[in-house]
């Protein structure tokens, strides 16, 4: 999770407490002269070769925690749809985004982006992957990754969804220059650690960074696709838990695009975590899961 400066420390405090193991198989590996790891979820029975998804935590969790955050539904779609799972766990928690001062800072430095690709190569070893539908789910942090990621290594994901954040300023030349990508964005408009409407936020001790608003993201990437304008508009507001979600998808797109804006919601996985209290709503009018795998699955 990206962060003002106020909350951190207790959200590290409050993070380290309610850190629970998650279900699956953890493989290890040796990077760049760091012991790096990653938490797989292979069911049986799957095809050959299989989807992959990969799901990138926020600031300050990990791997097994993100499980958690998603109440381990991706592992259930895994077991009843048949692909694979991996929940990827960043060096100290905190992942490189790879530019900007923030980076620079980290230390020891390391390559989160070859980590990613050395995760599909671990995973591949483990269960055959279909190169043409690796797919990739991203929760704050775990977002700036993801986008990074598309647009860095253009071709290697089908597919991207970002939970809780934006394009950050410093990704927009990255993602112009790459091929237009699938996207689902989702963001909650209360969210008090990542403005949905865009702004500046930290991105290490003593640094920060610009952010796009949630629709000036959407309309990036939708400028950049060749859509046309707002196709489907559809609303869910079933339950009384405080939030609405109006999901919009795009059309004459080269490739799909969609945006679920959360009325009322924080910075909370949909139906899920993090468990904290001051970091606003979750909504229960969808499960974040279960719309990114629907979403993934169009595309195939």
């Amino acid at each position: 999770m990206a962060m003002r400066a106020r909350p951190m420390r207790l959200v590290l405090l409050l993070l380290l407490l309610v850190a629970a193991p998650a279900r699956g198989e953890r493989l290890r590996f040796t990077l760049d002269g760091h012991a790096r790891e990653v938490l797989v979820t292979i069911p049986e029975h799957l095809p050959d070769p299989a989807p992959l998804i990969l799901v990138l935590h926020g600031v300050l969790e990990s791997g097994p925690r993100m499980a958690t955050t998603t109440r381990h539904r991706f592992d259930a779609l895994a077991a009843e749809q048949g692909f694979v799972t991996a929940y990827p766990s960043a060096l100290h928690r905190v992942w490189n985004v790879g530019e900007g001062p923030g980076a620079a800072r980290l230390v020891p430095p390391r390559d989160d982006l070859a980590y990613l690709d050395q995760v599909i190569a671990a995973v591949d070893t483990q269960a055959r992957i279909d190169r043409d539908r690796i797919y990739l789910a991203g929760f704050s942090q775990g977002g700036i990754i993801g986008l990074s990621y598309a647009c860095k290594r253009a071709g290697v994901l089908a597919g991207v969804a970002v939970v809780g954040m934006t394009l950050p300023a410093m990704l927009r030349d990255d993602c112009a220059d790459a091929p237009a990508f699938p996207l689902l964005l989702i963001h909650g408009t209360d969210d008090p650690i990542v403005p949905f409407d865009g702004g500046r936020i930290i991105s290490g001790w003593g640094t920060d960074m610009t952010l796009l608003s949630h629709d000036a993201s959407i309309a990036f990437f939708a400028d950049q696709a060749g859509c046309t304008g707002v196709g489907a508009v559809t609303t869910r507001d079933a339950l009384d838990d405080g939030t609405a979600a109006e999901r919009s998808d795009w059309a004459g797109c080269d490739v799909p695009l969609a945006g679920v804006r959360i009325t009322g919601g924080g910075h909370k996985w949909p139906s899920g975590g993090p468990d904290l209290p001051f970091i606003g709503r979750a909504t229960f009018e969808f499960d974040g899961a279960t719309e990114i795998w629907e979403f993934f699955a169009t595309l195939e």
